[in-house]
């Protein structure tokens, strides 16, 4: 232990006993001294507890750099064993459950994130995200009412598995994000127009101040070499990624906070293609029914997308239509997994503060005790 900057050593001396009755099993008895030191230990319960919250809210390596500055020399690995003989916090099972999935490793390896939406608190950390094992979770802690979760098929068949009885929402912002994608891919078919768009609204952007009209930066001289090529093609992908991704913002924005050239640039977009206007309306009509909580509005929405002749929203609305249960309890509950995704964030720094290489258990023993 540390004191004043300096390490001190505390010296104790123990009464020992000896038994003389030879059928006893124990024939040396020892004085115990448990809120200063456990049996056989080598540092203070004072101090383990310290190196113990230094380890849980900066992990090894760091905690040892840390405690070398206090004046007590200890190794990371030290630091990360007691952190694992910490107990895994107890807890109620929670009336309402939010789901989602998080990355080991993004497009490879995923976990799912076990959340209390009423106290606010997360309860687990599943090693996988497959139907089985959240459907066992939800078998050996029966009580869960409400499970608010993504749209994931592998969720709602362990719902329906190890929870029969409750109730289903679809998150909220899943379901936006879920409809970003028919409006992107519709949106590519059409990245000729969109660019037209852009290129017409830069054309035509005139300082009020200045009068000046900005005019567009000419093309750059065509690659010669192999490598020139291949950065010339990437820079192309980047700039129709990045033009389709903002018209889809743009789009799915609120319509309150768009600006008159935003305004005029979803108008033009309209005028390009009927195609285009009716994967505009759509979504942007079943945007303001989510976030307006407006549940009589979907069967209107799912017909008039279902007969729309454009393929990638058809696709969207059967894929509601599968699960239309828990959508319509998404747009008309008040639950969500907005805090689940906040959790997601913290787990994700304590994920990338280990680079990366920390076992799952210890991920799990880092995220659920607090410091």
């Amino acid at each position: 232990m540390s004191w004043g900057g300096y390490q001190v050593c505390l010296e104790l001396e123990a009464k020992k006993f000896f038994c003389y009755n030879k059928s006893c099993k124990r024939r040396v008895f020892t004085e115990r001294l448990p809120t200063i030191v456990p049996p056989w230990g080598r540092r203070t319960e004072r101090l383990a507890t310290q190196l113990t919250k230094i380890g849980l809210a900066i992990g090894g390596l760091p905690g040892s750099r840390l405690t070398a500055h206090l004046g007590v020399k200890t190794s990371r690995q030290t630091l990360l064993r007691l952190v694992m003989k910490m107990p895994t916090p107890s807890y109620q099972v929670p009336k309402v459950l939010g789901v989602d999935d998080w990355a080991y490793r993004k497009s490879k390896t995923y976990g799912t994130i076990l959340v209390d939406l009423e106290k606010h608190q997360p309860i687990d950390l599943l090693s996988d995200r497959k139907a089985s094992t959240l459907a066992e979770w939800l078998e050996q802690n029966p009580g869960v009412e409400i499970i608010s979760r993504d749209r994931a098929k592998a969720y709602k068949q362990a719902a329906a598995q190890g929870c029969p009885k409750a109730i289903q929402v679809a998150d909220r912002f899943h379901l936006l994000e879920n409809l970003s994608n028919p409006l992107e891919i519709v949106l590519n078919e059409h990245r000729q127009l969109v660019k037209n768009v852009e290129a017409l609204l830069n054309a035509s952007r005139i300082s009020e101040e200045e009068q000046i009209i900005a005019n567009p930066v000419p093309p750059p001289p065509p690659a010669k070499t192999t490598i020139e090529q291949a950065d010339l093609h990437r820079s192309k992908r980047v700039e129709q990624y990045e033009q389709v991704h903002g018209a889809v913002g743009l789009i799915l924005s609120k319509p309150e906070e768009q600006s008159d050239s935003e305004a005029e640039a979803i108008a033009l977009l309209k005028q390009q293609h009927p195609n285009l206007n009716m994967a505009i309306v759509l979504a942007q009509g079943f945007a303001d029914l989510v976030r307006r909580k407006q549940p009589e509005r979907l069967e209107e929405w799912y017909k008039r997308a279902e007969s729309s002749n454009i393929k990638a929203l058809e696709s969207f609305a059967k894929s509601l239509k599968e699960d239309w249960a828990a959508v319509k309890n998404g747009v008309t509950l008040s639950w969500s997994n907005g805090q689940v995704e906040g959790q997601i964030n913290r787990l994700k720094m304590l994920k990338r503060q280990m680079y990366g290489r920390a076992s799952h258990e210890l991920l799990k023993k880092r995220f659920l005790c607090n410091v």
